[in-house]
């Protein structure tokens, strides 16, 4: 038995009846739109009202929190093999929020500056060159410790030599001058 065939009121095309999305009160229980048209709509809608769309979802949240939260533990239970994932990805995004948190506060820093100046240093340690891999990738933000000022950023290594050091330049080619001699 051939599939009926249902035309699209945006796409004008004849589909088949199963390319239409079900709906009890729409005529013949399927929406007017095939689902291809539905999609990209609802993604542009999405993409034009996406803090409309965040701010609706915060409210629903607030005021249906105990019964989110019971659906969201039950997913997770249900769907262990994704569990990992998902907490990966949450824990990650909360690792970032927390990091441009704490550079803002301290430094006055927004992750657009932090990009900016890790972009000028080459993506790299202004002191010695070399990538981080401590401390997932990130380079430290120094500064100066009497104004504040944003020096740029350094590995973990040489913000904490420096920081051990008190900033002092005397003590850093003392340092020096002692490497050169027991060499």
């Amino acid at each position: 038995m051939a599939d009926r065939l249902k035309r699209c009121t945006n796409c004008k095309q004849e589909k088949p009846v199963a390319e239409f999305h079900p709906h009890p009160t729409c005529r013949g229980g399927r929406r007017p739109q095939c689902k291809l048209c539905a999609n990209s709509y609802r993604r542009v809608y999405r993409e034009l009202n996406r803090t409309k769309i965040k701010e609706e979802k915060k409210r629903y949240y607030e005021r249906n929190r105990t019964k989110v939260d019971a659906a969201n533990k039950k997913w997770l239970n249900a769907n262990p093999e994704n569990r990992k994932e998902h907490l990966r990805k949450s824990n990650a995004k909360r690792k970032h929020a927390n990091y441009a948190f704490h550079i803002k506060k301290k430094y006055g820093l927004s992750i657009g500056d932090y990009n900016a100046i890790l972009e000028s240093q080459g993506g790299v340690c202004a002191a010695n060159g070399c990538l981080e891999t401590a401390f997932g990738g990130k380079l430290s933000v120094d500064h100066d410790h009497a104004t504040g000022k944003v020096r740029g950023l350094l590995c973990h290594g040489c913000n904490t030599t420096l920081g051990r050091m008190g900033d002092s330049i005397e003590k850093l080619k003392g340092l020096i001058t002692y490497l050169e001699r027991s060499n």
